[in-house]
């Protein structure tokens, strides 16, 4: 069996609940008014969206709505053959969705199925539409997509123009490498391989917010640049990921797979933290000289490759509160201040540098 849970939104009294199950997707809802009546449906309700971001409530909700739904996940979802582990990217993310209202049915939580609407239930794959002009409104953005059918009105559009020099691959073409272990699609396949070649890449998704824009426009920009020049350690952007020959639709992108641990997690000595510190802080010297901010400083970013060097991942923005202030996410001083934190935590000190560009505006898409 594998499980993966992709989303769960409280918004007042009501709920949604979205998860995979042996890689289809299902789609629960329910609400205070929908479990009126026997039992104590209701009171447990009302103690979980009271405070949702507890842990242990987390859990509770989570077995209590999977218990209800156990013959109808094992019915619509059962586990597929060893052998069938392995899937292409599109095969993933063009798995069915199920959808279900939860409700009070003599005092047991019992799931309803309703019809599937991608303009309600979304879709399980990310879709950024390459167009040649952009469209002045929503309607106008599906109805230039063959899949208008099927995409909500949120998703983000990317002109033709501004793709990168990258080429553009086909999701069939790429297999997931999970090595028929289900624990690795926790947060979705990431590593994948070109189908009839060894070649590996590590694949990131568009996101609902679209800041794989953002990170595909600096990638580019490192790529490009004749100012920014070795040693510095980046991931690098080698393809785009499309759905179809027929489908102008970017699902996500490709970088080059770095083998290793996080910073964080590579058993070290004194030494090799100092290497990896200076690596880190020489490297980040040349990106802001470039304009570039990194905003994604911490040491999740930060992976120790088979050659022992640290090489800066990650261009989406994410931050941790810990390592940047919100204040100061996505600038030169948040990058700086993150760095610092992170020698310290090492024990590490940084090598005295200034940077004359602060003043510049940051590449952030």
């Amino acid at each position: 069996m594998a499980y993966r849970m992709l989303e769960l939104e409280v918004s007042g009294e009501n709920i949604t609940y979205v998860f995979l199950w042996n890689y289809k997707r299902f789609y629960v809802e329910t609400s205070l008014e929908k479990l009126q009546g026997e039992g104590k449906l209701p009171e447990f309700f009302e103690r979980f969206i009271d405070d949702p971001d507890d842990f242990n409530l987390m859990f509770v909700f989570d077995t209590w709505v999977l218990d209800a739904m156990r013959y109808l996940t094992w019915k619509l979802a059962p586990a597929p053959p060893y052998e069938r582990w392995n899937f292409t990217l599109l095969e993933y993310y063009s798995t069915p969705t199920f959808c279900f209202q939860l409700v009070n049915k003599n005092g047991k939580l019992t799931p309803i199925q309703e019809p599937y609407d991608p303009q309600h239930h979304g879709i399980m794959g990310p879709r950024t539409l390459i167009v040649d002009s952009i469209p002045n409104t929503p309607e106008e953005k599906r109805s230039s997509s063959p899949m208008k059918d099927h995409l909500p009105q949120s998703e983000g559009v990317l002109l033709r123009s501004n793709l990168p020099d990258a080429p553009l691959i086909l999701a069939s073409e790429l297999e997931c490498d999970i090595d028929g272990d289900p624990v690795e699609w926790e947060h979705g396949p990431r590593k994948v391989i070109r189908a009839g070649t060894r070649e590996t890449f590590f694949f990131k998704p568009g996101v609902k917010d679209n800041s794989h824009l953002r990170e595909i426009d600096i990638l580019s920009n490192i790529n490009q640049s004749t100012r920014i020049h070795p040693p510095y350690l980046t991931s690098k952007l080698v393809g785009l990921v499309v759905w179809g020959e027929n489908d102008p639709c970017l699902m996500g992108f490709l970088l080059n797979y770095v083998e290793g641990e996080t910073i964080r997690h590579r058993q070290r000595t004194i030494q090799e933290k100092t290497k990896w510190i200076h690596q880190v802080e020489a490297t980040l010297g040349q990106l802001h000289e470039e304009g570039i901010v990194w905003g994604g400083t911490k040491p999740n970013s930060v992976i120790i490759n088979e050659a022992g060097d640290a090489v800066i991942v990650d261009f989406g923005g994410g931050y941790g509160p810990y390592w940047i202030k919100p204040e100061i996410q996505q600038t030169f001083e948040g990058d700086r201040l993150a760095l610092q934190k992170m020698a310290a935590d090492l024990d590490v000190e940084l090598r005295a540098s200034k940077d004359s560009h602060s003043s510049q505006e940051p590449i952030i898409a």
